[in-house]
């Protein structure tokens, strides 16, 4: 359930960006509102799977925020097509690769922390659940940094560089 969740989120998600941008006509509070938006309702349905007892219901908040965690992902690809200018394929790359380290801490520090709980006399649920709030609050982090993207603005030309002549 939560990785179609997270398929359904990404397809709509280019089907929502594109539009908003269409509806709006604007590209830089569009891509903000969908990339914050998504980030926002994943920790809040994140969050809220530990408050049900029934797996059911866990399960289904748990894809709830995979498919609006998924939701800004055409959004981001937007966004970095938006301001990559000419290197496109670099920009892809860098920011491919900066999320790596994320990617590889985090099931090593879930392991961890449920272990270290575990030793501290945690069991169960009282085990797991607190991270869950740790990942809602990352995603908080994210929704927060979505506020800071400027897809109306190249990374690589500067409003001051001095544009090349055509001959």
């Amino acid at each position: 359930m939560v990785l179609a969740g997270g398929a359904i989120g990404c397809l709509m998600g280019g089907y929502l960006g594109d539009w908003l941008v269409q509806r709006t006509g604007e590209r830089r509070w569009s891509r903000r509102i969908l990339g914050c938006g998504g980030h926002f309702l994943a920790a809040l349905a994140l969050g809220s799977s530990t408050l049900f007892d029934s797996p059911l219901a866990a399960a289904l908040c748990a894809s709830l925020a995979c498919l609006t965690s998924n939701i800004q992902l055409a959004t981001w690809w937007a966004a970095v097509t938006d301001v990559s200018g000419k290197h496109l394929g670099a920009l892809f790359g860098l920011l491919n690769s900066m999320g790596v380290p994320g990617a590889f801490v985090s099931p090593v520090f879930f392991g961890w922390a449920s272990q270290w709980l575990g030793s501290l006399g945690y069991t169960g649920r009282d085990q797991f659940d607190p991270l869950f709030y740790v990942y809602a609050f990352v995603l908080l982090v994210g929704a927060t940094g979505w506020l800071f993207v400027d897809a109306t603005r190249s990374v690589v030309d500067s409003p001051d560089s001095p544009k090349p002549e055509l001959v």
